[in-house]
Parts: C-alpha cells; structure tokens; sequence
C-alpha cells in the first residue's frame, strides 16, 4: 500500500516537461536488482555508442560519472524508485524522469551530441587553457595506500578528484573532453604515462620517510600529484593536440594563453 501511495508523490516531484530531446533519444537504462530481488539500482548508457565512435567517452563520461542521481544525497529518491521493481517498465520511465531533472547533466549531454552531429552548431561557452590544465589534472587520482606504503592510482570516470576540487562553475564539458582526451591517447606507451608515473614514483619516495599516518601520507600524495600533473608539459600538449584535432566538434572554444605551443 505505501509503494501506491508514493507513487504519485515521486511522480510529483519529478514531475518532467521537457520536450524530447538528444538525452532521451539517445541513452538507455538498465536496471541493476538488489539480490533481495525487491528493489534495482539504475545506469545509464548510449543506445548506439558506435554512432559517436571515436568520441563516445565523452557521453559515456557525463552519463555514467556526474548524474546527481547516483550521488550519496539522492540515494532516498534512488531507492524509493527501486522498490517499484520488479515492474521495469514504471521504474525505468521513474528514473528517465528523475535523470532530466538533472539539468546540468542533460544541458551537457545535449549540447556535446549537437556538437557532433549539427554541422551548423556554433559553440557559444569557453574555457581556458589553465582550467583545462586544472580540470585534466584531477583525473590522475591517488586513492589506496598499498601494504608496501606504495601508492595505488587510477584515471577513471567515478573516482577523481572533480568533487574534491569544488569548481563554483560549470565544467562537466571541459571535464568530458579531458577525461577524453587522456583515454583516446595511448597512454600505456606515451610521454603523458611516462611523466604521470614519474611523478608518482618522485612524491611516493619524498613521502615515505615522514609518514604521520596513512590517512595524511594518502591525502599528500594526492595533492601533489595532481599539482604535478597540472603543471606538467605533457599534459598541456596533449589537450591543445587534441583540442586542435576536434575543436570542430566540441560544444566549447578552448583559449590558449600566449606562451601555449612554446
């Protein structure tokens, strides 16, 4: 009885509007049971990734690492929705909902499609060559100390530092094409995983001898890494390489500084 009574509650408070749009002509739910078997967990993905190939990670960023839904402060409306389960379509047809209230989300989503799509789509949002250095470097994220006092990292879409930096303005387009931008370089093999290595190995050496705590050894080493990485050579020209090869088809006009290509 109090899944009936909900329902029109959740529906008012996610109440949508929004004529369709790229966000919803071009992502899919699926819907993950708990194993109680009574409640599911959602992800988004693109119905056609290789329709955006080679510039999928960039969607695949924005739908899968920043919605507000997945976040801890929504985990009541997550799961109020979940427990319509096992009726997949309502659930399903609940979240799309409450995905499009994320506006920032589904603002970037629609203008990073239009971007690739529309040969007519004029980008009218910049962002400087610094914020990209800013933004690029927190993906290089230090995140378990191993038993060793050796430092686990990782690039990836969930764990980075984009929350931990607490930008006051609107990056998750800048933060897209530098997640991309690492990815689609080789980065087993190239000077960005070179430099990105030696500067972990150089703060993991610099640390170890004055460990407090593993706590504030981690914490530490994640600052500098990430400092290092902003201010690193490699990193800088591989966003500009890779601005200049696809400044055509992203929603946002990168300013380099005078002293960029130097």
């Amino acid at each position: 009885m109090h899944r009936l009574l909900l329902l029109p509650i959740l529906l008012g408070l996610i109440a949508c509007s929004q004529p369709k749009n790229h966000f919803t002509e071009n992502v899919k739910i699926k819907l993950f049971p708990f194993k109680s078997g009574d409640k599911a967990y959602p992800l988004l993905e693109l119905k056609d990734a290789a329709s955006f190939e080679p510039h999928e990670w960039r969607l695949t960023y924005l739908i899968t690492g920043v919605p507000e839904l997945h976040s801890e402060e929504k985990k009541y409306l997550r799961d109020s929705i979940g427990s319509f389960y096992p009726d997949s379509n309502l659930v399903k047809s609940l979240f799309l909902k409450a995905y499009l209230q994320d506006h920032k989300l589904v603002n970037a989503f629609n203008l990073s499609v239009a971007a690739l799509t529309d040969s007519n789509f004029q980008a009218e949002k910049s962002f400087t060559l610094e914020e990209a250095k800013e933004v690029a470097s927190v993906f290089f994220y230090c995140d378990k100390v191993n038993p060793d006092t050796s430092i686990q990292s990782k690039i990836c879409v969930g764990f980075n530092g984009t929350k931990e930096a607490n930008w006051t303005d609107d990056r998750l387009l800048l933060e897209a094409f530098c997640f991309e931008a690492i990815w689609r370089e080789k980065i087993d093999s190239s000077a960005l995983r070179d430099s990105y290595d030696k500067h972990k190995t150089e703060l993991t050496d610099s640390l170890r001898s004055s460990i407090s705590s593993l706590d504030q050894y981690l914490l530490d080493a994640r600052k500098g890494l990430i400092l290092a990485m902003k201010n690193e050579k490699a990193l800088e020209n591989r966003l500009i390489e890779y601005y200049e090869a696809n400044k055509t088809n992203l929603a946002f006009k990168l300013e380099m500084s005078a002293s960029s290509g130097d």
